[in-house]
């Protein structure tokens, strides 16, 4: 069964990849293995991408989530 949900999942697995590998053969400022070598060696921690992934996922939806919250009423 591939609901919704999973596909969704399914996606965020393939943002991730595309973040640490496949989008670093085309960028210039940020090569692959770069980001795996700022988190070892402090320059940025795991947390602090999340918090960011979060922020901006929650920014980015703000609008839609908060005129969907009332159409029901």
């Amino acid at each position: 069964m591939n609901t919704s949900k999973n596909k969704i999942l399914q996606r965020v697995d393939e943002l991730v990849i595309d973040f640490l590998e496949f989008n670093r053969q085309y960028d210039d400022d940020i090569k692959k293995g770069d980001i795996e070598k700022a988190i070892l060696y402090g320059e940025i921690t795991i947390e602090e991408i999340l918090s960011r992934f979060e922020m901006v996922l929650k920014n980015s939806l703000k609008d839609y989530l908060e005129f969907n919250e009332y159409k029901d009423c």
